[in-house]
């Protein structure tokens, strides 16, 4: 069985909002991980091993770690 799970790193509600519903009609089972602060979503990554095949949406520009960061240190 396929992996389903989404990261999502995301400080702007809203953004979170619209990918939260767009995956909910994309497909109901699809478990969504979310962070608004680039710095808790940094540290998850470190002590917390994601599925296979999970997919990382993570914003650029946010607060804390930057999306760059947090990438540079995956």
């Amino acid at each position: 069985m396929p992996n389903k799970t989404v990261m999502l790193i995301e400080d702007n509600e809203a953004d979170a909002f619209l990918v939260r519903m767009f995956l909910t009609k994309l497909d109901p089972e699809i478990t969504l991980i979310h962070f608004s602060d680039g710095q808790q979503g940094g540290d998850y990554l470190k002590t917390n091993p994601l599925p296979e095949q999970t997919i990382l949406l993570i914003d650029l520009n946010i607060p804390g770690n930057s999306g760059w960061d947090i990438l540079y240190e995956r």
